[in-house]
């Protein structure tokens, strides 16, 4: 931001996950949690955010992109996550700050968006901007309610929450670019606003501002028709035709001047002067040549001349140096020459825009008009000008807009006193009570977009689980149709990939994991005692007359397992002369309920460990 406002300290900002610092670089266990610590120079009050969320196929983490916000689709995925300060300031003056990390899936990959902002007040050029465009927005509220009411963006009717929302929009037009797109956070809450919504949401929630401004807009019918009394008075001047022109240099030349003249160097100084009648007016009421002539009063010497003909050269020098004083006459000032004015539209237009650009005291407007028309009534003959009737008509609107407009001044008194600049152009009592009002929010620079991938197949390159089942082996018999057997197991499946069980398998991975993360090598024991051992073939368990299983299983559902291999037993050699047991194999289908023993002691010890240890301390700075 420009200005003069201080500079914040420079970023350094860190990112710890227990203790380990930088980007997060070990896998989460499973159910597990992890406290992640920042360590920010971060103003007082600064507001962090941690959001997360798992990156599709072939999607990767906007890596670099620094202070760059998340886009909608981002934010409905992710985790958000906000940071408390703990602690006092360390030592550096940086401040930590904490937040807790819930379990992630194993072998799914992450994006982290770490931001923040920091409140700061707004500099001397931002206050100045915004207390302009205020002033304007409120000014041009309390005019516009009286013509055409508010604009259709706006709640119909008189309300002050209408009057709020006009000078929303009003305010948003008015201000530069550059301040558009300023965020400002509202005192006692988390919200963080553009500037016009904060505008308005400071003034609905601060009651004696609220009521201030109400009040202020408020408009009766007194002061309704002092308005349309003013609006009248300067369609009047409006509607006024024709010309008339005051020249008081009417009639006489630079030679005619130089005649009058007795002194060398004031004869010098009007010869510069040229033949502008203007200029020429000038020159008579410098210093010298000033003193000159009222010293010499060349016009006494012939009086009676000048009575006679007001023309004659005399008698317009008389009149360029006196004007009417009540019922006599006195001689002008050094400093107020008679002025050269046509009146005309555009003099006429003129004294209407001086009414219009002074809402609040449209009696300042007009003034200097009638100031103008006065000294022309008071000089000496122009009376017989042409045009004298547009004069004397315009005089008379002018005075009667005069009389209305200070109608209008008084009662604008509180409005004026509450809203209007005040005297040495510092912001009025509520535009800057309510910009102290406005703290600025920056984004921090920090470790903003970078992916984590919990590396799992570093870690755990492989996973197993249990599951029971029923087994239905085809046993061989000599001379004989195959025999079936139906065995009830317990056995275990080993993973070729990392496996998190809370994540279900209808969230569509790479082609390759997908696969992996069903498809599982199987190993047996039956956990019911057969009867084949029984049998007349004499075969017998392959492990203390129980069943051992060896093959594969295929998930087809997250709990649901379908399997396929060899299911080995022992029988008696066939040879009569022998004793021995010979171990045989014969193959079985299998279907199986998944049984994660280990996962489920590890959710029940999860919550108790995550509330007896204490989080690491992040390492030194």
């Amino acid at each position: 931001m420009p200005g003069s406002a201080e500079a914040a300290p420079a970023a350094s900002t860190k990112v710890y996950l227990d203790a380990e610092t930088g980007r997060f670089s070990g896998p989460l266990p499973q159910h597990a949690s992890r406290v992640v610590t920042v360590e920010t120079r971060a103003r007082s009050g600064a507001r962090l955010t941690l959001s997360y969320w798992s990156l599709r196929r072939n999607e990767t983490c906007p890596a670099g992109e620094h202070d760059k916000p998340l886009t909608d689709e981002q934010i409905g995925r992710a985790t958000i996550r906000s940071f408390a300060p703990i602690g006092n300031p360390n030592t550096d003056k940086t401040q930590n700050y904490e937040t807790s990390l819930g379990p992630l899936l194993y072998g799914v990959k992450y994006c982290f968006h770490l931001s923040g902002a920091e409140p700061r007040p707004l500099d001397a050029r931002e206050k100045a901007d915004v207390s302009e465009a205020l002033r304007e927005a409120i000014e041009g509220a309390r005019m516009r309610q009286l013509k055409d009411g508010y604009g259709a963006t706006c709640p119909p009717g008189q309300s002050a929450e209408t009057k709020v929302c006009e000078i929303r929009h009003t305010f948003a037009s008015l201000l530069p670019p550059r301040l558009a797109t300023m965020r400002v956070a509202i005192p006692d809450t988390p919200e963080v606003l553009l500037l016009p919504e904060a505008f308005e949401v400071l003034v609905r929630s601060n009651r004696p501002l609220f009521l201030q401004l109400s009040e202020g807009l408020a408009v009766g019918a007194e002061r309704r028709r002092a308005i349309e009394e003013l609006e009248a008075q300067k369609q009047g001047i409006l509607a006024l035709n024709g010309v008339y022109v005051f020249d008081p240099m009417a009639g006489l030349s630079r030679d005619d001047l130089l005649s009058f003249a007795s002194n060398d160097e004031v004869k010098r100084l009007i010869t510069q002067a040229g033949d502008d009648r203007r200029a020429l007016l000038r020159v008579l009421f410098t210093t010298k040549v000033y003193a000159h002539f009222v010293s010499t009063a060349p016009w006494n010497a012939n009086a009676q001349q000048r009575k006679k003909k007001p023309s004659d050269p005399g008698s317009v020098l008389y009149r360029v140096f006196h004007r009417r004083d009540g019922a006599g006459e006195r001689l002008r000032l050094p400093d107020d020459p008679p002025p050269f004015v046509t009146i005309d539209q555009d003099y006429r237009v003129a004294i209407a825009n001086a009414i219009d650009n002074h809402p609040l005291d449209p009696a300042k407007g007009v003034q200097s008009f009638r100031s103008e028309l006065a000294t022309l009534s008071n000089a000496l003959g122009h009376r017989d000008a042409a045009g004298i009737e547009l004069l004397d008509a315009l005089a008379v609107n002018v005075e009667l807009a005069a009389s209305a407009a200070r109608d209008v001044d008084a009662l604008n008194t509180k409005f004026v006193q509450n809203f209007a600049p005040r005297a040495d152009g510092a912001p009025s009592v509520f535009v800057a009570d309510l910009v102290d009002r406005m703290t600025a929010v920056e984004s921090l620079a920090a470790k903003n977009d970078f992916a984590f991938d919990p590396n799992y197949a570093q870690r755990f390159p492989l996973y197993a689980s249990g599951d029971a089942g029923i087994a239905i082996g085809i046993l061989p018999v000599a001379n004989r149709d195959p025999r079936t057997e139906l065995v009830a197991y317990f056995g275990l499946n080993l993973y070729f990939t990392a496996v998190d069980k809370e994540e279900p398998l209808q969230v569509v991975q790479r082609p390759g994991r997908n696969f992996l993360r069903r498809f599982s090598v199987v190993g047996g024991v039956s956990f019911i005692r057969p009867d084949i051992q029984d049998d007349e073939f004499d075969i017998d368990g392959a492990l203390r007359q129980q069943v051992l299983l060896s093959g594969v299983g295929i998930r087809a559902t997250d709990y649901l397992r379908f399997g396929a291999g060899a299911m080995y037993f022992t029988q008696m050699s066939p040879n009569p002369l022998s004793d021995r047991r010979e171990l045989k194999a014969a193959p079985y289908l299998s279907i199986s309920i998944d049984v994660d023993i280990i996962g489920q002691i590890n959710r029940w010890r999860g919550p108790a460990q995550s509330a007896s240890a204490a989080p690491p301390a992040p390492p030194p700075s």
